[in-house]
C-alpha cells in the first residue's frame, strides 16, 4: 500500500514528523479504484442519489446527503489495516499523543454499502464534520446535521446515536434549520448561517446559541442581507489570533461576500467584483490562508471566484472555469440552482470540481497564486488589474450525469466524486430545483423525476511507480505520560437521554493544527501539533 508522506529519519517530542501532502499525477485521467452503491427507503434505488459528500478529517469515512432525505455513512476500503503502514504518520503521531490507538481485531472495510443509513423525516440543508472526527478517537467521531425544521443535531459517526442538539428559534418560536453549517477550527464553537444572521454556539454547552445579527434590520440596506449560505473559517498561525471567517449570501449581488472575526462586531470588509448569484460554497486555503474561493448557484455555477484578501478586496484575482468544454462565461447554466460542491486538496495546490456534462476537472491553483505573488509588486502600480481567467490543468469523463460534488482524501492521492440529479419529461416543468426548499417525495398520480447515474466513485491520483514507504520505529514518539484534558460544561439543557452521560457524549476539544508561518511555495508543509 503506497503512502504519500516523508518523515525524518530521527523524530522527538520536540520535533514534529515532517509531512509532504499527498503526490498528485495530473496528467492523464485517474483509475476507478472503488465504487460505493447507495442505499434506498423505496424500491426503486434509481431515483435516490447523492447531492454532496464531505470526507472525514482522518480519510477513514465519508457521508453522502442523500435525494431521499438521508445521511449515509461510508467507510473507506483502505482506512489503517491491521499490520500495515498508516495512511497518515503525522496524523498518527497526534492520535499517539492522545492515546489512541488502532484496534488490532478490526479489519478493514470492503463494502460497498452504507455503514449508516440515518433517515430524516424532512430535507438536509447542510451537515459538517467534527474538525477532528477520527474513527480512531471515538470521542471525536461525530458530524453535526441541519434539518428543516429541526434543532441541530451532533451526532455520533459510529452508531447514529443523538449526542446533542442546538435549539435556533425565531421571534414565533419556530424552529430554524440553518443554511451553513461551520466549526471553528478548534472545534469550541458552532457557527450557523441563516437569514440575515449566524448563531454561535458553545459546543460543550448544547441549547441555545448567542446570535449575531448581519444586516441591523430587516429594511436596512447596510450589512450582508439574505439567507447565510456558506461559512469558513481561514486557518490561523497562531491560537492567540482572533480566527477570521467568510460568510456568503444567497442573495444575487455583486457583494454578497463578508469577513467577520470571530472575536464578533460588524463585517471587517466586503469583497467585490463577485457576479450577480448567490454563493453556495467558501474555502479558504489551508497552506495560503489569505486565499479565498468561492463557489455559485444561478449564471455563475460551474465557475470558481478566487480573492487575495490581503489586498485586492474589491475584484477577484482569478476566475477557475469549471464548466463543460466548449460552453462560454456568458452561456447559461443548464442547471441553475444545483450545488456544485468543489474542493481544494490539503497542501493547498490543486482545486477539483465537476459539472453539468458529467465531468471532472482539475486545476493548479499554486501555479497561478505563485504568478500572481511574482507579478505582486508590478501589479500594485496599476489602477486596472486584469483578472485570470484559469482553465483546467485536466478534465475527464467521470460520470453519467452531473458531478455534484469533488472531495480529495485528506492523506492519500486519491479523490471521491458523486454524481446525480433530477431530470423530468419533456412535458414536465422542474418547479423545485433550489436545495434549500425542495422535497423528494413527488404527488401520487405524478411521474417522478429520473436519475441517469447516481454513481458515487473513488479515483486513484498517484503517480503509477509511487514506491511504499516502510513505517519504522522512528514513526511513531515514545509514550509520554497521559494529558489531562478539561472538563466540559454541565449541560443546562439535556437534548438525550437522561440515562446518558452528557459531557462524556460531547468531543472533547480538539488540538490545534496549523501550518507552519513559512510563506514560500515549497510543497513541504511541516505541521504544528499543539496540543495545550
Amino acid at each position: 500500500m503506497p503512502i504519500n508522506a516523508t518523515l525524518p529519519t530521527t523524530t522527538t517530542m520536540d520535533e514534529p514528523p515532517r509531512w509532504t501532502p499527498p503526490v498528485y499525477d495530473i496528467t492523464k485521467a485517474p483509475s476507478t479504484t472503488h465504487s460505493f452503491k447507495l442505499s434506498s427507503s423505496s424500491s426503486n434505488n434509481s431515483t435516490n442519489f447523492a447531492r454532496t459528500a464531505k470526507i472525514a478529517p482522518d480519510g477513514s469515512s465519508f457521508i453522502a446527503q442523500c435525494e431521499d432525505h438521508s445521511l449515509q455513512l461510508f467507510d473507506f476500503p483502505h482506512f489503517v489495516a491491521p499490520g500495515t503502514p498508516s495512511s497518515s504518520l503525522a496524523f498518527h503521531y497526534l492520535l499517539h499523543q492522545h492515546h489512541c490507538f488502532i484496534d488490532s481485531n478490526e479489519a478493514p472495510s470492503t463494502s460497498s454499502s452504507p455503514r449508516l443509513n440515518l433517515k430524516q423525516g424532512s430535507p438536509v440543508v447542510d451537515f459538517a464534520w467534527f474538525p477532528s472526527a477520527s474513527k480512531l478517537d471515538p470521542a471525536t467521531y461525530c458530524f453535526v446535521s441541519s434539518v428543516r425544521e429541526c434543532p441541530v443535531k451532533l451526532l455520533d459517526a459510529s452508531t447514529g446515536k443523538l449526542r446533542a442538539s442546538y435549539r435556533i428559534v425565531d421571534h414565533r418560536e419556530r424552529q430554524i434549520a440553518p443554511n451553513s453549517l461551520a466549526f471553528t477550527y478548534s472545534g469550541e464553537r458552532l457557527y450557523c448561517g441563516f437569514e440575515d444572521a449566524i448563531e454561535v454556539f458553545d459546543v460543550g454547552c448544547p441549547g441555545e446559541g448567542i446570535r449575531r445579527h448581519t444586516s441591523p434590520s430587516k429594511k436596512s440596506k447596510d450589512g450582508l442581507k439574505g439567507i447565510v449560505s456558506a461559512l469558513a473559517f481561514s486557518a490561523s498561525h497562531s491560537v492567540s489570533d482572533d480566527a477570521i471567517f467568510a460568510a456568503g449570501s444567497l442573495t444575487p449581488i455583486p457583494g454578497n461576500i463578508a469577513l467577520y472575526s470571530d472575536a464578533g462586531g460588524e463585517a471587517l470588509m466586503f469583497l467585490g467584483g463577485g457576479p450577480r448569484a448567490g454563493v453556495t460554497q467558501l474555502q479558504f486555503n489551508l497552506y495560503r490562508p489569505h486565499m479565498l474561493y468561492a463557489g455559485y448557484r444561478g449564471n455563475a455555477n460551474g465557475l470558481i471566484y478566487s480573492w487575495d484578501i490581503r489586498s485586492r478586496i474589491d475584484t477577484p484575482v482569478a476566475i477557475y472555469d469549471g464548466r463543460p468544454s466548449g460552453q462560454s462565461l456568458d452561456e447559461p447554466s443548464p442547471a441553475p440552482n444545483q450545488k456544485l460542491r468543489f474542493d481544494m486538496d490539503i497542501g493547498g495546490r490543486y482545486i477539483g470540481a465537476g459539472n453539468w456534462g458529467g465531468e471532472v476537472v482539475l486545476f493548479n491553483a499554486e501555479k497561478v497564486e505563485a504568478e500572481l505573488e511574482a507579478t505582486a509588486e508590478e501589479m500594485a502600480m496599476e489602477d486596472d488589474v486584469p483578472v485570470i481567467q484559469v482553465q483546467p490543468e485536466l478534465r475527464f469523463k467521470a460520470h453519467d450525469d452531473t458531478v455534484a460534488a469533488v472531495t480529495f482524501q485528506p492523506w492519500r492521492a486519491e479523490m471521491l466524486t458523486v454524481s446525480g440529479s433530477r431530470h423530468f419529461d419533456s412535458g414536465e416543468e422542474d418547479e423545485d430545483t433550489s436545495d434549500e426548499e425542495e422535497d423528494s417525495p413527488h404527488e401520487a398520480g405524478r411521474l417522478g423525476p429520473k436519475v441517469l447515474d447516481n454513481s458515487i466513485k473513488l479515483w486513484s491520483l498517484a503517480p503509477p511507480a509511487f514506491a511504499p514507504l516502510e513505517e519504522t520505529s522512528a514513526s511513531i514518539p515514545p509514550e509520554e505520560p497521559p494529558l489531562t484534558t478539561p472538563p466540559l460544561a454541565t449541560l443546562s439543557e439535556p437534548s438525550v437521554s437522561p440515562a446518558t452521560d452528557y459531557t462524556s457524549a460531547l468531543p472533547p476539544r480538539s488540538p490545534s493544527i496549523s501550518p507552519s508561518t513559512n510563506t514560500s511555495h515549497s510543497a513541504t508543509l511541516e505541521w504544528e501539533l499543539d496540543l495545550d
